[in-house]
């Protein structure tokens, strides 16, 4: 196993740096954490997780208002309805379509970011035997092929919720 150390410059805002200290701080594999990739893995764990953050957000809200019109068919809601005028609900939702639209670009960003680390992790490992380079490029394939997945359902929830947004959106402008 080579022992170099992956070096690597990542900005991130105060928010971001409390969840990089946290990845930082796990038992990450040698052969992964000293591949070349490894920040850019970070970087996509990091976008992967403010998703995951702004979709949690936005659904707790999402079904507060759902209380709120009654268009949903959720017989077991116990949230409080939301609260508010119909006005500030409207700017509400349309405020969670404009996110949702963001975290669908930060998806598409971190899947980008996961084609480069796959065509560059060859190249990136370049230190030591076969033996050396292959057992780092297979973690970090495997860690990708799990990314991906992850990447997938966040799609599948992103259109979801937008789509439970577009149904309140039309609740609280139109109501009966």
């Amino acid at each position: 196993m080579p022992t170099h150390l992956t070096r690597g410059i990542i900005l991130a805002g105060p928010q971001e740096r409390i969840i990089l200290k946290e990845l930082l701080s796990k038992q990450w594999d040698p052969a992964l954490s000293l591949h070349a990739m490894f920040p850019a893995f970070l970087c996509g764990l990091l976008m992967s997780q403010q998703v995951d953050q702004m979709q949690s957000y936005i659904k707790e809200a999402l079904r507060r208002v759902e209380v709120r019109t009654g268009h949903h068919i959720f017989a077991g809601r116990q949230e409080q309805p939301a609260m508010g005028s119909l006005a500030y609900l409207s700017a509400q939702m349309s405020g969670f379509a404009t996110k949702l639209a963001s975290t669908t670009r930060k998806i598409q960003v971190t899947k980008e970011l996961q084609s480069f680390m796959l065509a560059h992790s060859q190249e990136a490992a370049e230190f030591g035997s076969d033996a050396d380079v292959d057992a780092p490029v297979k973690i970090l394939e495997h860690h990708m092929e799990f990314m991906d997945k992850r990447l997938e359902m966040q799609l599948l929830d992103n259109r979801l919720a937008k789509e439970r947004v577009r149904i309140q959106l039309n609740a609280v402008i139109l109501p009966s």
